[in-house]
């Protein structure tokens, strides 16, 4: 997959890991680098960076934690469209503890980026 970053306000691109088919263009998501070769970094799907202004607020039709994975997958309704999502779980999470905590953040620009946080 093809990542952009700014660091120290150069822009970097690099490719990390495979494809992945459920990121659309445009999300942004935390980036971890080494100072010394830029090249060497990790982009943390757990962490997404988005300005809340340009979210709103939506209602999660179904919450689960994928079995074999630290990810979970969500469906919600945005217009007349269903959409399903999958999203990295950030470490240290106990879903089962606060999956009733659960907000849904939707972009107002375009529905198929969402985010699911835990309060």
């Amino acid at each position: 997959m093809l990542v952009s970053f700014n660091y120290s306000g150069c822009i970097y691109t690099t490719v990390v890991g495979q494809q992945n088919n459920t990121l659309q263009d445009g999300e942004m998501y935390t980036v971890l680098i080494n100072k010394e070769d830029t090249s060497d970094c990790l982009v943390d799907f757990s962490d997404p960076v988005f300005d809340t202004s340009t979210f709103t607020e939506g209602k999660i039709r179904a919450l689960e934690k994928l079995t074999l994975s630290n990810k979970i997958k969500f469906d919600y309704v945005e217009g007349n469209e269903n959409y399903t999502r999958l999203q990295a779980l950030p470490p240290n999470i106990d879903f089962d503890k606060l999956k009733s905590k659960a907000t849904l953040f939707v972009s107002k620009h375009n529905p198929k980026i969402s985010y699911v946080l835990f309060n």
